[in-house]
């Protein structure tokens, strides 16, 4: 699976920033290609209230040719949520709600977590999504882990000052859980925060297969083979070994 990671620098103007998806990724072709988290709006609240049900319906601008992915404010009967989306052609699919909103810049008193995490399969290969401050609940990919699940995808909007976790959480659940997690962060200055960007995808022994920086609006393109899963778990066999007795 050849997979591109597009490292923006999130605009409080949806449009712009979907145009500018559109042009940076003109070039590509059958590409999976992440975006980061709430990429048409970042945290920037007073825009995301002035939206509403419909806001959605701006990703059909996106173009064919790729399979686009990544997180976006999505408004329910239910409430507002950070929602994970597949735009493959003309479909366009919200397989999973943000659990965890983040306290630390209010998307907790604005938006709704969600209720249930899914698996879905892209190019017939086994995949699963969190979202940003999610990497911090390690039993959440765990569960992905035990429904083999063979790439994880992880759009993000985390600040500089601590964008060197970021890559140390993502490298161990790749790790512990024997997949790969392909990790596309926000870049620069977007409502009040500086985001650190560092996107990266881990194979299942951690290995940073991209060199990305924290360069705003960069784009890097890496071929993955999904058969390192299934080698990574011959040579280290984890889940016969779990202790449901003790910790489940």
């Amino acid at each position: 699976m050849k997979i591109s990671l597009l490292q923006l620098k999130i605009k409080a103007d949806p449009e712009k920033n979907v145009d500018n998806v559109i042009y940076k990724t003109k070039n590509l072709k059958n590409n999976v290609v992440l975006l980061p988290e709430m990429f048409t709006t970042g945290f920037d609240y007073s825009l995301i209230n002035s939206l509403d049900e419909k806001h959605p319906e701006i990703l059909t601008n996106l173009p064919d040719n790729n399979i686009y992915l990544g997180s976006i404010f999505r408004k329910k009967k239910k409430g507002k949520f950070n929602s994970f989306f597949i735009k493959d052609g003309q479909n366009i699919s919200f397989p999973y709600d943000k659990l965890h909103p983040f306290p630390l810049m209010n998307e907790d008193e604005h938006l709704t977590p969600g209720e249930k995490m899914n698996t879905f399969t892209l190019k017939n290969i086994l995949c699963a999504a969190g979202i940003c401050f999610d990497i911090r609940f390690p039993k959440m990919f765990r569960y992905y882990f035990k429904k083999s699940a063979s790439i994880i995808f992880l759009p993000s909007e985390w600040p500089s000052i601590r964008v060197k976790q970021l890559i140390r959480l993502v490298r161990a659940r790749a790790i512990e859980n024997q997949s790969f997690y392909v990790m596309c962060n926000a870049a620069g200055k977007s409502a009040g925060h500086h985001f650190g960007g560092m996107s990266a995808v881990f194979d299942p022994l951690g290995n940073n297969l991209n060199k990305m920086t924290t360069k705003c609006d960069e784009l890097i393109s890496t071929q993955i083979d999904v058969d390192k899963v299934s080698t990574a778990k011959n040579n280290m066999e984890i889940l016969n070994h779990l202790r449901k007795d003790i910790y489940g």
